[in-house]
């Protein structure tokens, strides 16, 4: 069997192998695959939600269990805070973490309107969508805290937008729909446990028709509050009462005058009314009403000037109303969409900080009273929070992480990593386009930066030298030395444009280039004291850079021959001058990679080098640029090279080749290959060499692989790489042939040594539990392909195959034992009567053919003669 079919067959046998290593070596064992590592590594996630939210609820999951209730949020998202959440997640408000519900509700364009908790503890999600844990469930699913479940065959002809659970445990649905399972119904129903009926004739109107909110009273009758006009065939002005002991619907006198949005129940068997009417049942109340049935039931409002266009309404036990929706005061004061009433001393309205910048849909109390808000907003008191945020009672909470693009990363030596962007906001606090994380936590850099960075490179002394747009990094322009404790320097004058592009040299001297007349035209080399020019630069804006294998510097990025510049979009300097590389690029090139073998590749915005399709990645093989496989289907930004000479793509692309993955493709030096742990949801911008053997990613999506990681990502290769493979060996019977390979990983690294298919038995030969197999005096049988699989206990790599070639220090000693004697003479005779080493039945490597004429003949037995009269190899 060929080295390169064994990879199924070896799978097998990878945790033996470790396991077995791992007792060999003294240990207890090697590590369970609970205990493996995912590829990508949690980050700070989207600081809220990366979309809207509709609906809130706080949620016990084990009921009066040891676990904490939970907050669950529900809208249009797929994450929340560091969390992947299709649509719906929950929050611990005790260890500030996210986490999503199963594989979610819907799609992305799937909307949750209203989430409840019903009477076994069940979750219920009500809205816009068509399935839930990609199974079908129409409008209604119900979540058993390990999967989702359609309720029946669900709601259709609509959609769903209110909820509430009737005291007998029914499920009560509202919206705008005609057909509850099987069941005519008009925009109202009820689900007995397993099935779905008609409330009366529901409710209606002549024309646009809503239920917008329900709750069930402490008497146990049931209001429904939106924009209709009869309820049960009766007249009903927006809001309405079913009563569940008679199955009537009946009118709150001449009703609201505009719609009804929020509903929420009060002791007592009373009611809060929230939405845009200004009058109810023919009294002056704007925006917040609460009906009370004492006396016949009277309806009060809330102070003078209070809010209205009111969408979320939350009580809390001890009295306080919180108002969320559209609007810009309550009672008189600045409140941005958000207010409380407080009803101590005739009751008053007060904002809660700045508020916030849009919509609020939802709002509920946690169990340390703070209140939880969720809508359309992106902003909360002036910081980012988008769509869901935490009032602590006299501040809202900060989230963590970044709130716009990364477009440069670097680690730096002592392990911190540098990121550049557009984001304002880095960790839980400012950070002004440029952010540094110690520890695993961001935090700002000085006074931040004026302007976007573009381009970071570590030094190996700790600092960073950073290259941008920028007027104004602690005084300097475009470029400058940043150290490990934050204090910023010149390097020399400061370049007159934009520094796009920086390379570090092998003794440290720097490249620059970017868009710059001075210190260079568009590129220059920092010596550590003063600038140099490169001649007269390659002719236009440079944006990408890197050092050849022979020391030659490659500059690519927005140039044409046609102007006067060196090449299309990308040349060489050598030292002396610039050289074109081949016919270029229709396009600019914005990242450039050094491949182990010395291939150049460069990614970007083309599509093709001279004739030559390229599509937006080519490889240029010392002569002219090379396609790999079908390229990437759009742009390129950056690229990286792992320590296994694999290479990564990132850019806006979501095809490589055939293999899907949006924002990051994975070239194993043949083929574009799935990309481990999955990629990224969005584009990705910049990356680079992490010293765990993978890459930091900075970037405009919102997660990465696995995680909610938003803007900055860490991935790396699960299980162990190798950095070196076994070489051929050749040895003469009275030495060794040996076999090295070299890897690293996270953790404890386990060998098994394999001669072509099969594992060679480490009892016999201990060598084959580790990275160097040794084959003391190998003979004939010994001739063969050998590759070591190396594992951690949670994955493994296989190495190349490498042959062992037995060249005998005694050319005549054909079984290479040492002795030339009549065992070789009875293997010299059949290669002497074929004579031809040509002839198909020679054996392989025609051993007999001494003297390498191409043929077995008198001349190779003359050579045999003496050999065998001496006998003993020297």
């Amino acid at each position: 069997m060929h080295p390169s079919n064994r990879t199924a067959l070896l799978s097998r046998s990878r945790l033996l192998h470790a396991v077995q290593a791992a007792l060999a070596l003294g240990l207890c064992a090697a590590p369970s695959l609970a205990d493996c590592t995912p590829n990508w590594s949690p980050s700070d996630g989207v600081r809220g939600t990366n979309g809207i939210v509709y609906a809130s609820t706080m949620w016990d999951p084990d009921g009066a269990g040891p676990k904490a209730p939970l907050l669950v949020i529900a809208g249009n998202f797929s994450v929340a805070g560091g969390a992947l959440a299709n649509n719906i997640a929950a929050y611990n408000p005790l260890t500030g973490e996210w986490s999503g519900l199963g594989f979610g509700v819907g799609d992305f364009n799937a909307l949750i309107y209203e989430v409840v908790v019903m009477p076994n503890n069940d979750l219920v999600a009500v809205g816009g969508f068509s399935s839930a844990d990609f199974n079908p469930a129409n409008n209604v699913a119900r979540w058993n805290g390990t999967s989702w479940q359609p309720l029946g065959d669900g709601i259709t002809g609509g959609f769903v937008t209110a909820a509430t659970v009737a005291q007998n445990g029914d499920l009560i649905v509202g919206g705008n729909f005609n057909t509850a399972g099987s069941t005519p119904v008009n925009n109202i129903a009820r689900w007995n446990g397993s099935t779905w009926l008609a409330m009366g004739s529901g409710i209606t109107a002549a024309s646009s028709k809503q239920v917008w909110a329900l709750t069930t009273l402490t008497g146990g009758d049931i209001i429904a509050g939106g924009f209709f006009d009869t309820a049960g065939g009766t007249p009903a002005k927006n809001i309405a009462r079913w009563n569940p002991a008679t199955s009537t619907w009946s009118a709150f006198g001449s009703g609201a005058d505009g719609q009804v949005v929020a509903l929420v129940s009060a002791p007592s068997n009373d009611f809060i009314a929230g939405g845009s009417f200004a009058t109810v049942n023919g009294a002056a109340i704007k925006g917040i009403a609460r009906f009370s049935p004492a006396g016949g039931g009277t309806w009060t409002g809330y102070g003078t000037n209070s809010p209205s266009g009111i969408i979320g309404l939350c009580l809390t036990p001890s009295g306080d109303l919180y108002a969320g929706g559209s609007f810009f005061s309550a009672g008189g004061l600045p409140a941005d969409n958000i207010a409380r009433w407080n009803p101590a001393g005739g009751g008053s309205w007060s904002a809660l900080g700045s508020g916030v910048d849009s919509s609020v849909w939802t709002i509920t109390q946690l169990p340390n009273g703070n209140i939880a808000a969720g809508g359309y907003f992106e902003h909360v008191n002036g910081l980012p929070a988008r769509g869901v945020s935490i009032w602590s009672g006299s501040s809202w909470l900060p989230w963590s992480g970044f709130n716009s693009s990364v477009l440069a990363v670097a680690q730096m030596t002592d392990g911190d990593v540098i990121a550049g962007g557009y984001f304002i906001y880095a960790g839980p606090g400012a950070a002004n386009l440029l952010a540094r994380r110690h520890n695993g936590a961001w935090s700002a850099i000085g006074a931040g930066l004026d302007n976007v960075p573009r381009a970071i490179i570590a030094m190996p002394n700790g600092d960073a030298i950073v290259g941008g747009s920028f007027t104004d990094a602690g005084g300097y322009s475009h470029l400058a030395r940043l150290s490990s404790s934050n204090v910023w320097s010149p390097l020399g004058l400061d370049p007159d444009g934009d520094v796009l592009a920086l390379l570090r040299l092998p003794n440290n001297d720097i490249i620059a280039g970017g868009d710059f007349f001075s210190p260079g035209a568009n590129i220059a080399r920092w010596d550590g004291t003063n600038w140099n020019t490169l001649g007269d630069g390659p002719g236009g804006s440079v944006r990408a850079l890197a050092r050849a294998q022979n020391g030659d510097i490659i500059a690519a990025g927005e140039f044409l021959a046609d102007n006067g510049a060196a090449g299309n979009n990308i040349a060489r300097w050598d030292g002396t001058m610039w050289s074109p590389m081949g016919d270029g690029f229709d396009d600019s090139v914005n990242a450039l990679a050094v491949m182990p073998n010395g291939d150049i590749i460069a990614a970007g915005e083309f599509t093709n080098s001279g004739e030559t399709s390229v599509s937006h990645i080519a490889r240029w093989d010392g002569a002219a640029w090379q396609s790999l496989e079908t390229g990437l289907n759009s742009t390129a930004y950056a690229l990286a090279v792992l320590p296994s000479g694999q290479l990564i793509a990132a850019g806006s692309f979501y095809l490589a080749g055939t293999i899907y993955g949006p924002g990051l493709a994975l070239w194993d030096g043949t083929a574009w290959v799935n990309f481990p742990g999955s990629t990224v949801a969005g584009t990705a911008y910049a990356l680079d060499n992490s010293s765990a053997g993978g890459v930091y990613v900075g970037g405009s999506f919102v997660g990465a692989g696995n995680t909610g990681s938003a803007y900055f990502a860490q991935w790396h290769p699960i299980g162990p790489t190798i950095i070196s493979q076994p070489q051929s060996a050749s040895n003469c019977p009275t030495g060794s042939a040996v076999f090295h390979v070299e890897a690293t990983g996270s953790g404890p690294l386990f060998y098994q040594w394999f001669k072509y298919d099969e594992p060679i038995d480490t009892g016999l030969n201990p060598t084959a539990a580790t990275d160097t197999l040794v084959i003391d005096h190998p003979t004939i049988d010994d001739s063969a392909w050998y590759s070591c699989e190396v594992s951690d206990g949670c994955d493994f790599v296989m190495s190349e195959a490498a042959p062992l070639l037995l060249t005998s220090c005694c050319p005549c000693d054909l079984n290479f034992d040492g002795f030339v004697d009549d065992s070789d003479f009875v293997l010299f005779l059949p290669p002497y009567n074929i004579l031809d080493c040509a002839d198909p039945e020679m054996p392989v490597g025609c051993p007999a053919d001494f003297n390498r004429d191409g043929i077995v003949d008198d001349a190779d037995f003359s050579i045999f003669v003496v050999a065998y009269n001496d006998l003993l190899c020297p």
